[in-house]
This record gives C-alpha cells, sequence and structure tokens, in this order.
C-alpha cells in the first residue's frame, strides 16, 4: 500500500481513520496480525502507515533492525535487514544491533528493540540493560531513523523513554487505542502507559498493544 492523495483526507476523524502529525489517515489492513472490524485492530494497523510513509520519504539505503516489513511488502523496500533471530529469507545480517554499524545509516526498526534484553539466551551476550546500549547506539549513530515500540512491555526501555533523557532533535509521539478502537495521537505520556496485552479478541487472544510509542529523527514525519 503506497501513500498518495487519497489516503491523506480532510475529514473528521471516523472509525476508519486516525489522527497522527497533523494528517487523518486510514488504517493499514493486511492479514499479517493488523486486525479487521468488528475484531480490534493490532497496533500493526497504525505503524505499518506510519512505516510505509515513511519508507516513501526516507528513499533508498534504509537499514531495519528486525524482521518486520518484509512481512508486509514485496518486494522489499529496505538495502538490509538486520536479525539475529528470524528465519525469513528476507533478512540479509544475522547480526545483533551490537555488532553493526550504524554510523550515517537511515535505519528502520518496528516494534523490536522491546525484545532486546528482554528474555536473554543461552550463548548470547544480551543482559537487560542491552536495550539501554541499542537505544543508545541509535542516537549515537544514526542521523535518520524511526522507531517504535510498544510501552508498558520493557520496563526497562520505557523508564529511559518516559524520563524525558532523550536527544533534543528526536522526536517522540504517542497513539493510543481509544474505548471505540479507534486509534488516535495523544500528546500526553501518562496517557500512553497502557498494560501491554489487555484488548482481547472475541476468542479471548490478545490484540496486541493498547499504544505505540514513536521515536523519531531526521524530520520526515
Amino acid at each position: 500500500m503506497n501513500i498518495d492523495s487519497k489516503n491523506l483526507v480532510d475529514s473528521s476523524v471516523d472509525l476508519e481513520s486516525f489522527n497522527f502529525a497533523g494528517h487523518t489517515l486510514k488504517y493499514f489492513y493486511h492479514r499479517g496480525n493488523c486486525g479487521f472490524p468488528p475484531e480490534p485492530r493490532t497496533e500493526r494497523t497504525v505503524e505499518m502507515y506510519i512505516v510505509d510513509k515513511w519508507l516513501s520519504l526516507a528513499g533508498e539505503n534504509v537499514w531495519e533492525i528486525g524482521a518486520v516489513s518484509c512481512n508486509y511488502w514485496r518486494p522489499i523496500r529496505v538495502e538490509k535487514i538486520i536479525d539475529p533471530y528470524d528465519k525469513h529469507p528476507s533478512v540479509t545480517d544475522k547480526l545483533s544491533i551490537m555488532n553493526v554499524e550504524l554510523k550515517g545509516r537511515k535505519v528502520l526498526s518496528v516494534s523490536t528493540i522491546e525484545h532486546i534484553g528482554k528474555f536473554p539466551q543461552p550463548g548470547n551476550e544480551e543482559t537487560p540493560d542491552t536495550v539501554l546500549k541499542a537505544l543508545d547506539k541509535f542516537f549515537d549513530e544514526s542521523p535518520c531513523f524511526l522507531i517504535t515500540y510498544p510501552p508498558m512491555y520493557n520496563l526497562i526501555l520505557d523508564n529511559r523513554v518516559f524520563n524525558g533523557s532523550l536527544p533534543g532533535d528526536v522526536k517522540i509521539r504517542f497513539i493510543v487505542r481509544q474505548p471505540d478502537q479507534t486509534w488516535q495521537e495523544v500528546f500526553n505520556p501518562e496517557e500512553a502507559k497502557r498494560p501491554y496485552g489487555k484488548t482481547r479478541r472475541s476468542d479471548g487472544s490478545s490484540a496486541g498493544s493498547d499504544a505505540i510509542v514513536l521515536l523519531e529523527r531526521g524530520n520526515l514525519l
């Protein structure tokens, strides 16, 4: 689904749209964990539309941390996909982010950073604090990035992001699920602190996160 004028509408918010960065945008529907009404929409319906827009503006030579976008577009829209665990054939580098040089690179990461160090595995060197080192690697090396993640899943990450200790050129935005199952941007960080996995589908399974944090550098959005 490419960005075009029909996806940026001026009408008031309805059940098929969400607000973000001054635009009213349509949801991204895909069989890959997006959710279709009347079931609750997952965070992917919002994330992937924004990722689509960001990739369109970022142009070529984007590196992705975590194999996510390859599940939504063919051919893949990034130069490299870096993921030490995912077996998707589009993964180009089975490496940890800590072993990749990001200086000067445009980088995308969708709902991946919250997993770093969350469940340390035998044989790797990750600890719970590795997520902070990964975040600093983005901040120290990449001049242009988009990072999305669900809050209230990795509290070490949340404590860093929500306490305001971010570089001055990094924008932070929050989008949350509303009672009517729409998603809307909010500007109070406290509103984004939603328990992870609380919303349920009709079969009792989790509908994913009820909030999204977006960190962006490069002023593309």
